[in-house]
């Protein structure tokens, strides 16, 4: 499977992916390492938040995600929950597998 991260091209190494999310573990070279790390770079450290440094709502948050899947039909975007840098293990929400009703409620109180 191919991940991508800022429109680039990563290999993954699928366990699991459900209507809910991804599991696996990025298989990268040392070129692909450093790629991903100069990307990272470049990122905006809060570009999950918004003017009033609250986090997004869920279609924003979704938007402004830089990872995504190429699907049949369209780009999916994932948000990163879990990224283990010495295994390559890494997890991702699917916008439907993301807070659910119990997350609604929380964010209501």
């Amino acid at each position: 499977m191919i991940i991508k991260y800022h429109g680039e091209a990563f290999k993954l190494r699928l366990l699991e992916a459900t209507d809910l999310g991804i599991k696996g573990f990025l298989q990268l070279d040392e070129q692909q390492a450093e790629k991903m790390d100069s990307l990272a770079d470049l990122e905006d450290e809060f570009w999950y938040l918004d003017e009033h440094g609250e986090r997004l709502d869920s279609d924003a948050l979704f938007a402004a995600s830089p990872f995504s899947i190429d699907t049949p039909n369209g780009e999916v975007k994932l948000l990163l929950r879990f990224h283990n840098m010495e295994t390559g293990e890494i997890r991702f929400n699917t916008q439907d597998g993301y807070g659910g009703e119990l997350f609604k409620w929380i964010r209501s109180q």
